[in-house]
């Protein structure tokens, strides 16, 4: 359950963030993976770069969020930045769980399709640009002087996982089976745990902004900006994955 919509984020934040969350549920290249008509293998191909390309975007969360929270106490945040360090220890090691989901997941391609996947190379994959555009928003966040603007990026990233991951293991075991779910524990564990984060974030956001409401456009921008980024990154998932399954012959 949502706050009330009298609080300083229903009223200073929320409003600015529709649009870019609207582009989140309209995003044709992501509705290609839900649909019912979805080719399975292009399911499972997007599944697998999700796994191996999401492990650069999750690896240094935890030390995103809690340097974001020192810089905060830096500048007098004092609040803020102990609600974000004590977060940030809840972000430690998900990086793994993304690795064994793809070892998990490419001996169930292997055995349906040839030549087979090698997970040292998906997992050294050059990253795209909206990876490195990801990186970027959180160093700059950092280092300028709104590093509080790291509370927007975890409320949006974290708000999205509670919508779409629900979704996606649903159109995932349409495709794959029920059994796909026991390879896709980033997501279904997000999509549980970000409830609670959310919700967290929000009250930390909301007490944050009803001292500061003149920080509302730039918290807004800032996680308009991280959303439409984790967006396209997505985007490469699906398109990356879709060319796995464009490379591959049905195995003997």
């Amino acid at each position: 359950m949502g706050m009330s919509r009298n609080t300083s984020v229903e009223r200073l934040y929320t409003p600015k963030l529709e649009e870019a969350r609207a582009r989140v549920r309209a995003d044709e290249t992501l509705a290609a993976i839900i649909d019912e008509t979805a080719d399975p293998r292009d399911v499972m191909g997007f599944l697998i770069q999700f796994s191996a390309l999401g492990v650069f975007m999750t690896d240094k969360v935890e030390d995103w969020i809690r340097r974001a929270g020192e810089r905060c106490t830096q500048l007098g945040h004092t609040a803020l930045g102990r609600a974000l360090v004590m977060h940030a220890k809840h972000e430690a090691g998900h990086h793994h769980m993304m690795i064994e989901d793809l070892n998990k997941l490419i001996p169930r391609w292997n055995e349906a399709y040839a030549p087979p996947l090698d997970a040292s190379a998906l997992l050294a994959q050059t990253p795209t640009s909206a990876m490195q555009r990801y990186v970027d928003i959180h160093e700059d966040t950092i280092a300028s002087e709104q590093p509080y603007g790291q509370i927007a990026i975890e409320y949006e990233i974290e708000k999205m996982s509670t919508v779409l991951g629900p979704v996606l293991m649903n159109a995932c075991a349409r495709a794959l089976g029920r059994e796909v779910i026991e390879q896709m524990s980033f997501i279904e564990e997000h999509a549980a745990l970000d409830v609670g984060h959310t919700a967290m974030n929000e009250v930390e956001l909301d007490k944050f902004l009803a001292k500061h409401p003149e920080q509302a456009q730039r918290l807004a921008e800032i996680g308009a900006e991280a959303l439409g980024i984790y967006l396209d990154f997505l985007g490469d998932c699906v398109r990356m994955g879709r060319s796995l399954g464009q490379q591959v012959r049905a195995s003997a």
